[in-house]
């Protein structure tokens, strides 16, 4: 009778209850068990997910960021007279993104003045946003001192003027008939030299010289004195740019040349390491397929168009009856020391 009960009990419905109650918690363990191994397992995808993108990001902002500044360091080679990079930064805007930042200095003489900064957002982003304040004047070049454009840190423009132009009455930064309009049947030249003469000697001063026609480099210095010279301008129209712009008469722009100093203190004079560097400096441009400035120029045959000189008013006006020097363009002056 006792066994009969057993075997009752054994499939009743208490007995039942209790198999269910004990599955349903075995079931929960296991449960929570999962649960809690595919949150660590989440957490642990997620967190090495985000290490290994953060690796990549930083990794590729420092090899984006490299090229940008190789590139900005290879254009300020050539270009911007008697300035160069002063200080650069770099800081990241998200993921694969990058803003950096360069600020100039520019040199004349023992002064050394702002002159202005780049930001350029770099990475995925790639865009150019320029905070250096160079705007297009309102008044002619050839007009009084006073209305020739400068940019937001007082630097007064430099200005050069093409060889193979007969500038009209009036030379304007962009396109306009007046550049075309000849008074008397005469072009018109600028002459800066004669503002000289209201400079005080105990000031240094910078001017842009464009020539009568293109020379090559020997020749301009056996004609001037290399040591006033700390840029010299090299011609980089195709045919095509240089029949535009003798139609529109307009004043260079973007140009390029050969520098006497690219970093702060550095000055060289003379003829072979200057020109050699521009060479290599060209050269490598094109080879990183960055030569919208350069792809004209035949590293191995150029010319020069102007040059850009430095000196106290005495010095540059030795300088001012030489018959090579169609236009001379005043650009900033400063103080000695």
């Amino acid at each position: 009778m006792n066994k009969d009960k057993d075997i009752d009990d054994l499939f009743s419905d208490k007995m039942e209850s209790q198999i269910k109650d004990e599955i349903k918690k075995r079931r929960s363990k296991l449960n929570l068990k999962l649960i809690i191994i595919s949150i660590v397992s989440t957490l642990i995808i997620i967190i090495v997910g985000i290490l290994a993108l953060n690796f990549a990001s930083d990794k590729y902002i420092n090899y984006a960021y490299s090229k940008d500044r190789e590139l900005q360091e290879l254009e300020y080679d050539i270009m911007n007279p008697n300035e160069y990079i002063g200080k650069e930064s770099c800081r990241e805007t998200g993921y694969f993104k990058f803003e950096s930042t360069y600020e100039y200095g520019k040199r004349l003489g023992n002064k050394v003045i702002y002159a202005g900064s780049d930001n350029y957002l770099g990475g995925l982003s790639k865009n150019r946003v320029s905070i250096k304040g160079w705007i297009l004047g309102q008044y002619p070049i050839n007009d009084t001192i006073d209305k020739r454009s400068s940019n937001v840190y007082g630097l007064r423009n430099l200005h050069f003027l093409y060889p193979y132009v007969q500038y009209g009455k009036y030379i304007h930064e962009f396109t306009d008939e007046e550049n075309k309009t000849l008074e008397n049947d005469e072009e018109t030249k600028i002459n800066d030299f004669g503002l000289l003469n209201e400079i005080d000697d105990n000031k240094i001063v910078e001017m842009a010289l464009s020539f009568d026609k293109e020379y090559i480099y020997e020749d301009i210095n056996k004609l001037i004195d290399n040591k006033l010279i700390t840029f010299y301008w090299v011609n980089n129209n195709s045919e095509e740019e240089k029949q535009r712009v003798i139609e529109a008469r307009t004043p260079a722009f973007d140009v390029v040349g050969i520098k006497s100093a690219s970093k702060p203190g550095q000055f060289e004079h003379g003829l072979n390491n200057l020109r050699e560097n521009f060479k290599e400096t060209v050269r490598k441009l094109k080879e990183i397929g960055h030569d919208q400035y350069v792809e004209n120029i035949n590293e191995n045959n150029f010319k020069i168009s102007g040059i850009v000189v430095v000196g106290s008013p005495k010095e540059l006006k030795a300088i001012q009856n030489n018959s090579m020097i169609k236009h001379a363009v005043l650009g900033t002056v400063v103080d000695k020391y």
